[in-house]
């Protein structure tokens, strides 16, 4: 359609950093919407590296930070470890209830792994 305007959203992004794969590159919720606003992205649900990889509370924490700096700019996923039983489900029930499993197949395989959309 001529004239019409797209709201682009970026589904998979991610803020901190990752050693292993990139030690000097640290995505600070100031870089994410900077590098958004060079490439037209209005919104980006983003999850923590740091909830992913080894401490789901404290980088759960850091995405709702940054949710409250740029509202309406990054939305969150929430983190849950199944490991941690009752208190991954204390973590849970904070948040929003709209249920979005990560993988399925990837939270079998390494049994760590479960994320929900939280907006």
């Amino acid at each position: 359609m001529p004239g019409a305007r797209f709201l682009i959203v970026d589904t998979h992004a991610h803020m901190g950093k990752l050693p292993i794969l990139s030690p000097k590159v640290w995505m600070t919720p100031e870089r994410l919407v900077e590098t958004a606003d060079r490439l037209g992205i209005e919104k980006m649900c983003v999850s923590s590296l740091k909830a992913l990889t080894y401490d789901f509370y404290e980088g759960n924490q850091d995405v709702v930070e940054a949710m409250k700096r740029y509202p309406g700019r990054i939305l969150g996923y929430v983190v849950v470890n199944p490991r941690f039983g009752a208190e991954a489900v204390e973590e849970e029930d904070g948040f929003t209830t709209l249920i979005w499993p990560i993988s399925c197949s990837m939270t079998k395989s390494c049994g760590r792994i479960g994320t929900l959309v939280m907006c």
